[in-house]
């Protein structure tokens, strides 16, 4: 049997609407706008993106924190959108006798599990 290994985010799926979400919560409703702008001139990595709309400076592990606590709390309240899933996920579901498959991911701790 053969095995494949993916990384989940950008292959599998597209987290984004997720740590939008999060992002959100964490900053409040009126950064919305500030957060799209910036996702859609290529900042991607989320804690440049908290940084640059918050006026609280904290360092990369706090905010990990603060993001893994805010996650948790909406992933409790139901209030995380569903990841927009990519055509290779129909493909792994036809084909789960076929291979073994091995997720990988270097996002958040609390968004894989």
């Amino acid at each position: 049997m053969k095995t494949i290994i993916f990384d989940i985010d950008g292959t599998l799926t597209d987290l984004w609407t997720i740590e939008r979400s999060v992002l959100i919560s964490m900053l409040g409703t009126g950064s919305s706008m500030q957060i799209d702008k910036l996702k859609s001139s290529g900042t991607s990595n989320l804690y440049a993106i908290f940084n640059k709309c918050s006026l609280e400076k904290i360092n990369k592990s706090t905010f990990t924190k603060k993001y893994n606590d805010t996650f948790m709390t909406l992933e409790c309240k139901k209030q995380l959108p569903s990841p927009q899933k990519y055509p290779l996920v129909k493909w792994i579901k036809n084909n789960a006798r076929k291979y073994t498959y091995v997720y990988a991911t270097g996002g958040q701790k609390a968004e894989t599990l």
